[in-house]
């Protein structure tokens, strides 16, 4: 499946390093900063084989870019570092980013 990153900074590298851990292929990173690749054109990426995180360091911003995703159509993933604990109690949403215990 193919993984569509939102932000190229450090947190958008971290999110690539995880999502590479974890088998996504390809991986796409869309970042203002990135000529021929800016946030805007997310929507080009949309299908079925497809899914988003927005990854920037900002919450509000990472919040605001969850419910444009949700509203066009997009899907969001879900990302577990593999060396990360979740309680089989735990209930994750899709969006969800759990880093490494050291990261």
């Amino acid at each position: 499946m193919r993984l569509v990153i939102l932000g190229a900074g450090g947190y958008g590298r971290t999110i690539v390093d995880i999502a590479e851990q974890i088998g996504f292929a390809p991986i796409v990173v869309l970042d203002d900063s990135l000529e021929g690749h800016p946030l805007s054109s997310y929507n080009r990426y949309i299908d079925d084989d497809t899914c988003f995180i927005p990854a920037f360091g900002n919450n509000e911003f990472r919040l605001f870019w969850c419910n444009e995703l949700l509203s066009s159509g997009a899907k969001l993933a879900t990302l577990i570092h593999p060396s990360a604990y979740v309680s089989p109690k735990a209930k994750l949403e899709a969006g969800v980013v759990v880093l490494s215990p050291a990261g």
